[in-house]
């Protein structure tokens, strides 16, 4: 979890350096959120009657693009750096 936390804390941090199973458990986490967020999203849908709830998994997606570039950004800096394993 401390992980997921660093992850959105470190949305605009371009020259840290982050390992290759960091960067895969964020994207394991926001894979699991998303489901969560579509199948609550569809279920308010259906009982509000409002279409507005599917689009849940969308606005988490686009939320969590520049935490994702920027951690992307910084496995990057480890291989460039020759650090990774």
């Amino acid at each position: 979890m401390k992980i997921f936390i660093a992850y959105w804390k470190n949305m605009f941090n371009y020259k840290g350096k982050s390992s290759k199973k960091e960067f895969l458990l964020v994207i394991c986490f926001n894979i699991i959120i998303a489901v969560i967020l579509g199948v609550l999203g569809g279920i308010l849908s259906e009982v509000l009657s409002n279409k507005l709830f599917i689009r849940l998994p969308n606005l988490y997606s686009l939320l969590s693009i520049l935490p994702t570039i920027a951690m992307l950004k910084r496995v990057f800096n480890m291989y460039k750096s020759g650090d990774a394993k």
